[in-house]
């Protein structure tokens, strides 16, 4: 009885032992590219394709480390979103992946994001006009007159 058991026991673990999928496995090679991502501006959408080495096949791209504001497209590899202006003077370290299935690139690089203030002029700046008037023989200036 001992010996039909032990082999009933042996043969279920070889069986079991070539179940589990193949023994060959799959290499994904990986490469890491420091790149420029431009920067960002509060309240501005903002809208950007990392430039790579061309990878062949169908390939997918996905975000680490990505502000609240931003998404990757899994497609294209466009970042796009539209910080607020609490956003304002952030600076993230965030990296792009790009995957055909064999190979990886990591696309590093931070996005500052700077408030939409400092690009937009006020439009009480403009250019200055001077009128002159004349009141006996003093002459005054008066600027911003039209």
């Amino acid at each position: 009885m001992y010996f039909r058991g032990a082999a009933a026991l042996g043969l279920t673990a070889i069986l079991l032992s070539g179940c589990g999928g193949s023994s060959s496995s799959k290499t994904i090679t990986e490469s890491r590219h420091s790149v420029s991502f431009p920067d960002a501006i509060s309240m501005v959408s903002y809208q950007y394709q990392p430039k790579h080495e061309v990878l062949p096949g169908n390939v997918r791209y996905s975000g680490y480390n990505l502000p609240d504001w931003a998404s990757v497209d899994a497609r294209t590899g466009i970042i796009s979103g539209t910080p607020g202006p609490e956003h304002a003077s952030a600076q993230v370290e965030l990296s792009i992946a790009a995957s055909n299935g064999s190979h990886r690139l990591i696309l590093t690089d931070t996005i500052q994001v700077k408030h939409a203030g400092a690009f937009l002029r006020p439009h009480w700046i403009s250019t200055p006009r001077i009128s002159m008037a004349t009141h006996g023989s003093r002459e005054t200036i008066f600027p911003g007159a039209n």
